[in-house]
């Protein structure tokens, strides 16, 4: 939860690549701390009521030494919702424990609901379990799945459908290619490649599966990301098959080398393979990031764009209504406009805003009459001036600022007034 070590230029290089919140944290923490606790107290054949109720109380020591920040808070009462659940002997519905999250939250902090990190965190869970998953789950499974038991004659595929058919047909020709090898080389063990083609159907089913996830996530969060930080990441779907199994692996790493350093040279060690995969993690970061066209700056659109897409979204998946490309288009032209500069009628409100003061003002100036106008904002150590002339050249007078230093809560860094003030208002 200490987010002072994290400079800008790191910082950048996660939003760039559309994967800034692995820095954050998250799901992956409990996940991997509620995982490990649970087959510990398995383990040593503690009741179920009782494992669940323990991993509870474990998580939220966790949250108490991290703090109570949005995305955290959001994890320990999902994981609350989730296991009060099992000990009550019922069914945990994704898409309800995380409405039911974002109530509690609400009702006990109702100005989360417009931070960024609050909209975020929920929107991506939302994406996982309102997108990624239906679609897994009527696309990929049917795909792989029967590849991945090619060979087993106890388990059959006969469920209909155009990707059923699709599935049943590549296990039938794995089977048959394995029967002609076994033909043509006899020596060759067919179980081998049998189990090969198993390796194959569960190793699609993962990496498809989680650039579906990544996709699903992007497609729910870039219009919030665009609108915010005025960055768009094109990267940001292949980047996260890279970064999320990798953070995965620096996280695991970390917490075997905090636990083996009071070890002799196995603590060493650890701390060192650690200290590696973690800066091959920066490094891998900073290259994707480097890659001609991965991220774009862009344009603020108008709100009611951003909330209409999300709210379709939504009320697509909540519903279940079937042609989902409807709400895609309606997101694929919204980035799109924004890649090309557009506005989406945001720049017609300040001249229908002057208009309204003119008239209430008395003054009788002509639509688009020449203007002179100067802006002020707030830099810190005095003000920066933006200068509008009539022929519609603009100036930027003094863009200095002070610098903030970071702190140890949640995305806490080097406070960069030019980059959050004055590029934000230019955007």
């Amino acid at each position: 939860g200490d987010y002072s070590g994290l400079n800008n230029t790191t910082r950048e290089i996660f939003q760039n690549t559309g994967t800034y919140h692995v820095l954050v944290v998250s799901g992956l923490h409990v996940a991997w701390i509620a995982g490990l606790l649970l087959q510990c107290f398995r383990l040593i054949r503690i009741p179920d009521r009782a494992r669940y109720l323990l991993a509870v109380v474990a998580i939220f020591f966790y949250t108490c030494v991290v703090g109570f920040q949005a995305s955290i808070t959001r994890c320990l009462w999902m994981f609350i919702l989730y296991l009060t659940a099992r000990i009550l002997f019922r069914r945990a519905d994704a898409v309800n424990i995380l409405i039911g999250a974002a109530l509690i939250l609400v009702a006990a902090q109702p100005d989360w609901l417009y931070e960024t990190g609050f909209q975020l965190s929920f929107l991506s869970v939302m994406a996982i379990a309102m997108t990624a998953v239906p679609a897994m789950q009527k696309y990929l499974k049917p795909l792989w799945e029967p590849l991945a038991h090619a060979g087993r004659d106890e388990r059959l595929f006969l469920m209909r459908g155009s990707w059923q058919r699709r599935g049943r047909w590549l296990r039938t020709r794995c089977e048959i290619f394995v029967e002609e090898m076994s033909d043509l080389h006899p020596r060759l063990p067919s179980r081998l490649i049998l189990w090969i083609c198993r390796c194959i159907g569960a190793a699609g089913m993962a990496v498809t599966g989680m650039f579906l996830t990544s996709i699903s996530i992007q497609l729910w969060l870039e219009p919030i990301l665009a609108f915010n930080f005025n960055r768009m990441s094109w990267v940001a779907p292949l980047a996260n098959l890279v970064m999320v199994p990798l953070s995965s692996i620096v996280l695991a790493a970390g917490i075997t080398a905090t636990f083996a350093a009071g070890i002799p040279e196995i603590g060493a060690a650890a701390l060192s393979l650690a200290g590696s995969l973690a800066s091959l993690f920066l490094d891998s970061a900073a290259h994707i990031a480097e890659i001609g066209g991965a991220w774009q700056r862009c344009p603020t659109a108008a709100p009611d764009w951003i909330m209409g897409g999300v709210g379709l979204l939504f009320i697509w998946s909540f519903f279940e209504w079937r042609r989902f490309w409807i709400p895609i288009s309606y997101i694929a032209i919204l980035l799109a406009c924004l890649a090309c500069g557009s506005t989406l009628f945001a720049d017609k409100a300040m001249p229908v805003s002057k208009s309204m003061f003119h008239a209430s003002s008395g003054f009788a100036w002509s639509e688009n009459a020449p203007i002179l106008s100067f802006t002020f904002l707030d830099v810190g150590e005095g003000d920066t001036v933006v200068i509008r002339f009539p022929d519609k050249k603009t100036w930027l007078v003094d863009a200095g600022g002070l610098r903030i230093s970071p702190s140890h809560e949640e995305g806490a860094y080097a406070f960069d007034i030019g980059e959050a003030v004055v590029s934000r208002y230019l955007w």
